[in-house]
């Protein structure tokens, strides 16, 4: 839900974005749409908030790890109730965004827009940190190309980075940063915004102040976290004091 001018993503969809009072404020995203009042005239007090949290499924389980057609797939989906879906940035075992053809990415939106759900976000899947030392970086402009062709207004990626070795640490601090501001740049063109998965042990990002400390490095508007309840709870943190952080 939309709080304090922020935006929280707990299934993958940005709602209409708002300013905050927060200097280059983070986008943290929810699933929140807002039902005509015809629809919820007389189920809540005045003074409840009248948004509705839309779910999202997200499809790697079906589409990458039991290669189902994604037809049936997303028509699984939708019979369930879900009103969204996230896809994967790749297909099968590649780490190429191209490994999702131009027939493939037809077939995901045409079908999707038939069964009436929203494709919410591309989710990828290789660490970024990690990928800046080999010869193959995470192809976040591939991923917004991407997003673009499936009607996504979301990349989200994963961080990653290296463990017990701080000086190696402070290096892929500095190439994330600029790999991530080339990106955005890239991203902003197509009207995409790019969003880390969270924080996590060992990661880059393990604490929320040190997302907060890449968000202000990185400085763009169309850069945020995926806000998941879970990782945060396995962390030891308290989701709605990392909200209100945020």
């Amino acid at each position: 839900m939309n709080t304090d001018g922020r935006q929280t993503r707990i299934c993958p969809r940005i709602p209409p974005w708002v300013k905050t009072p927060r200097l280059k404020q983070p986008f943290v995203s929810i699933c929140v749409q807002e039902p005509a009042p015809s629809e919820v005239e007389g189920w809540f007090p005045p003074w409840f908030s009248r948004r509705i949290m839309r779910l999202a499924f997200y499809t790697y389980s079906y589409t990458d790890r039991l290669e189902m057609p994604i037809e049936p797939a997303l028509h699984s989906i939708a019979e369930t109730g879900y009103d969204g879906i996230d896809i994967s940035g790749t297909n099968g075992k590649s780490a190429d965004p191209e490994s999702v053809t131009t027939e493939l990415r037809q077939l995901t939106r045409r079908t999707a827009d038939q069964l009436g759900l929203r494709i919410e976000a591309i989710i990828t899947h290789a660490t970024l940190a990690d990928s800046l030392f080999t010869d193959t970086p995470l192809d976040l402009a591939g991923s917004a190309d991407l997003a673009v062709d499936a009607g996504a207004p979301l990349v989200v990626f994963h961080m990653g980075g290296p463990v017990d070795d701080e000086s190696k640490r402070q290096e892929a601090w500095i190439r994330v940063v600029s790999y991530l501001k080339d990106s955005l740049t890239y991203a902003e063109s197509k009207d995409v915004r790019l969003a880390v998965d969270g924080v996590w042990k060992d990661w880059l990002v393990e604490t929320p102040e040190s997302f907060l400390r890449l968000h202000d490095e990185v400085g763009s508007p169309s850069f945020g976290v995926n806000f998941d309840p879970c990782y945060l709870m396995l962390r030891g943190y308290d989701p709605a004091e990392v909200a209100h952080q945020w």
